[in-house]
């Protein structure tokens, strides 16, 4: 029997738009793609008569005309050489799921002692989506030089005194699709350097840490950026006058260290500040990080035992401050090193599913506590993470006017926050990825 299919498209999160009222169900189909630019599209076929009855493509797709006038920049082999100047209707592209695009990659020639800018203005392509655009310098060899760590599509990266040679600029990071301006710029930028080296405790180097720069406000959209310490713990970072404050990271290439704030702190509100001075050098004292342990498991999904991939697990101490996070691998296992001794709790969290503490809690009191040693490796640590619960509600005024932009947070405890929301326009909030538990609105 013929029956009339209906093809339909999306852009991710947002709504199904028809292709086409009906046509025959002859296994084929023309279509001709409409000018929009989107890395996370799917296609889903219906039965006319009945749209209950349905199919949507296995995978992300992308619609672009992707090339820029610099493609294919895709390596830093291929890179484009630029001159001084601001380059524009530039794009950047996702490829999928996990985070994974297209970069493009530039080379600018530096002079003898001369300051390399480097400035990125990106404007998204998807309506709705954050606004989260990272770029990195590298040297010749691929080391990284210094690279942007805020959560916004406009960052600045410097390097002072340079020596003379080929200089790479790269995007290290997003999740959607841009259209961008790069401004490259070399000379003299009245910049400070702060430096130093991070140890273990036997005083030696701790090479490929990341070294995290922020605004003394807390606010990450103006973060400075990042360094990586190199081969023996050594690491610069360039930057007009400013008042910092400095973590290391070591979460990120998934070194088995203790992170901290300098210095010696646990959290962002306690560092020490720290200042760079233009046309000096702050050099910081040695900071000596903590070995730590390793914790590893399988988050899997519990309708079905299907591995959740890209699902964070975080380890909190008994303070209840977060200390190390992982990501899961497609296959759902992980391993967290870099987890302090003592006694820690585990919480797993991925989107569309309820949050849960090991092992099977709701919350942080209830969780099983893991108690380690430096050095130790506890496994089979798994999860099953079943479905979410909701929570809404609505912020007004007295006058019973709704508010717009009010950060909404389920606390399981005064210290862990669940997950946060922001109120529309008509003032509604509505909270996800909650289980079966008691929560504090806040």
């Amino acid at each position: 029997k013929k029956v009339p299919f209906v093809p339909f498209t999306k852009k991710g999160g947002g709504n199904w738009n028809q292709v086409t009222g009906s046509t025959p169900n002859d296994g084929t189909f023309d279509w001709t793609i409409p000018a929009v630019h989107s890395g996370d599209c799917w296609v889903r076929v219906s039965d006319a008569a009945v749209p209950a009855v349905s199919d949507t493509s296995d995978s992300y797709l992308m619609l672009t005309d992707q090339d820029d006038e610099f493609e294919e920049n895709d390596t830093q082999a291929t890179a484009v050489e630029l001159l001084p100047g601001t380059y524009e209707n530039l794009r950047l592209m996702v490829l999928g799921p996990y985070d994974t695009f297209d970069p493009d990659w530039y080379r600018v020639h530096v002079g003898e002692g001369q300051d390399l800018r480097v400035h990125i203005d990106a404007v998204t392509l998807d309506p709705g989506s954050d606004n989260d655009v990272d770029i990195g310098i590298f040297d010749e060899v691929g080391h990284l030089l210094v690279a942007s760590l805020g959560n916004a599509a406009a960052e600045t990266l410097y390097l002072d005194d340079l020596p003379a040679g080929w200089y790479y600029i790269t995007n290290t990071y997003t999740n959607f699709n841009y259209e961008y301006a790069l401004t490259v710029e070399t000379g003299n930028f009245e910049l400070g350097r702060l430096a130093g080296r991070v140890v273990d405790e036997e005083g030696a180097g701790i090479a490929d840490l990341w070294v995290e720069i922020n605004d003394i406000s807390g606010n990450w959209l103006i973060a400075p950026g990042r360094v990586v310490t190199d081969a023996n713990g050594y690491y610069q970072f360039d930057y007009p006058a400013a008042t910092v404050k400095i973590q290391f990271n070591t979460a990120r290439n998934g070194l088995n260290y203790a992170y901290e704030w300098y210095n010696d702190k646990l959290d962002f509100a306690t560092a020490d500040p720290v200042t760079i001075t233009a046309g000096s050098t702050t050099t910081l004292p040695d900071v000596v990080l903590t070995s730590g342990a390793t914790i590893q498991g399988r988050v899997t999904r519990a309708s079905n035992g299907a591995p959740l991939g890209n699902t964070r697990v975080r380890a909190y101490d008994a303070a209840g401050v977060m200390r190390a996070w992982v990501y899961t691998g497609a296959d759902g296992r992980y391993s967290l090193p870099g987890v302090p001794p003592g006694e820690v709790r585990l919480r797993f969290q991925r989107g569309g599913f309820a949050i849960e503490w090991f092992n099977d809690r709701p919350g942080f009191d209830s969780a099983d506590v893991l108690s380690l040693a430096a050095g130790d490796v506890m496994t089979g640590v798994d999860a099953a993470l079943g479905a979410e619960g909701f929570l809404s509600g609505r912020v007004v005024n007295a006058s019973g006017e709704p508010i717009p932009g009010v950060i909404v947070t389920a606390w399981d405890t005064p210290e862990v926050g669940v997950i946060s929301a922001t109120t529309g326009s008509d003032g509604s909030y509505f909270l996800t990825q909650l289980g079966t538990s008691i929560v504090r609105l806040s």
